[in-house]
């Protein structure tokens, strides 16, 4: 933009242009910004040079420019000077990833996508039980989102809240269950990005809830049902269950699960509705027990301290970690609560049956919380989780919703 610097009432011989440009620099402050350049349009002594906010500007000037002269004999002929406003592009509703960091989108409805990051690789062994293709490591959860591509689509896609509304969630992950489930883990190749969804996502919203592992170890085959009964009911289940929040399997010796389907899985993974477990936990206080540590080190707490103590197997610290990690980056704080949660307040809000039941069945559930103190917190009691001839075993994590 080409402006001319006037002072509204004072008498001038002449007028100094400068080019004004809306750009994103670094300040001499170090900081980065957007701000307002201005850059001398002509070259001539009598104009000064213009102030800069940032650290470095070129001073753009024209080819043997002259400064405008005011003719004092014209009547209205002059330039006049008003008031402007640069305005950049509105703010995304929603912070989102940008395009490239999705690893997968399908397209739900018009300008609405379900859209997912994997962090899962894929090489040419190692494979999970009941986990399509060959993956290399233990399986990472996806990172789910609904991201909208139309301004008009937003509020009702997404919604006004902090929420999407309860309605139309429900569709999204019904959606997830028959149709983006199929996508290859760890791939593009069944499920590329849309081309709609490239470089105009305005807003997003995460879809993603809390994720428990229910192992079931029997030393013979025998036909097992289990029931889950969640507050909030359960938003997403691996394998899905055959009826409403009830799966019917046979036992395998290695700890496997053989369905009606033909589905084989090494554990039964679930996501609860965590803003509704979270209002429910409200409604009960319970003595904290836990570790209190930097946020740097909360993986460690798990690796060296409680998966030995509950002496867990590889494949189970690696699911739990897989948690850990999916949600870690949403804790701003620099210290972090590990808290475990009371059996009695589990089996209240996060009902599981399991028949016939098992000689054993342990649970054990971590809230895990941003603080900014360091603050002491009693070390619960933790026992290794019994290994008989037919015991269950449910490891889960809750990052409260903000």
């Amino acid at each position: 933009m080409l402006a001319y610097p006037v002072i509204p009432g004072v008498k001038q011989e002449y007028l100094c242009p400068v080019w004004l440009s809306r750009s994103q620099g670094r300040l001499e402050s170090g900081y980065d910004g957007l701000f307002v350049e201005s850059a001398a349009a002509v070259a001539d002594s009598r104009c000064a040079k213009p102030a800069v906010l940032g650290a470095t500007i070129a001073q753009n000037t024209l080819p043997n420019p002259n400064p405008t002269v005011i003719d004092a004999a014209s009547r209205g002929d002059t330039l006049q000077y008003k008031n402007f406003t640069v305005q950049g592009e509105p703010q995304s509703e929603s912070s989102c990833p940008v395009k490239d960091q999705f690893t997968n989108a399908l397209e739900i409805s018009d300008g609405v996508y379900i859209a997912w990051i994997d962090r899962n690789e894929r090489s040419a062994g190692n494979r999970r039980l009941g986990t399509p293709g060959q993956l290399k490591g233990a399986l990472v959860q996806r990172e789910w989102w609904i991201a909208v591509t139309t301004s008009q689509q937003v509020a009702g896609a997404l919604g006004s809240g902090e929420d999407i509304p309860a309605s139309v969630r429900s569709e999204y992950l019904q959606f997830r269950v028959s149709r983006a489930i199929k996508c290859q883990i760890g791939s593009r190749d069944v499920c590329p990005l849309p081309s709609g969804l490239s470089g105009s996502i305005v807003a997003c919203k995460y879809l993603t809830t809390g994720s428990p592992s229910l192992y079931i170890n029997s030393s013979t085959p025998q036909n097992i049902t289990v029931s889950i009964n969640p507050v909030g009911g359960i938003s997403f289940a691996q394998p899905a269950p055959q009826q409403p929040q009830l799966w019917s399997f046979t036992t395998a010796a290695n700890g496997g699960m053989r369905f009606a389907n033909n589905t084989t899985s090494d554990r039964i993974y679930w996501e609860y509705n965590k803003k509704a477990l979270t209002n429910a936990l409200t409604q009960d206080s319970f003595k904290e027990t836990g570790y209190v540590v930097r946020k740097e080190q909360l993986l460690d707490v798990f690796t060296a301290t409680i998966a030995p103590q509950l002496k867990l197997t590889p494949t189970q610290t690696s699911d739990l970690l897989g948690e850990i990690k999916r949600e870690s980056d949403t804790l701003s704080q620099p210290y972090v609560k590990v808290i475990l949660l009371p059996r009695a307040i589990l089996d209240k809000y996060l009902p599981v049956s399991i028949s016939p039941a098992p000689k054993n069945f342990s649970r054990y559930f971590f809230i895990i919380k941003g603080t900014h103190a360091l603050d002491l917190l009693e070390e619960p009691q933790l026992s290794p989780a019994p290994r008989t001839s037919f015991d269950a075993l449910e490891l889960g994590t809750l990052f409260p919703a903000q």
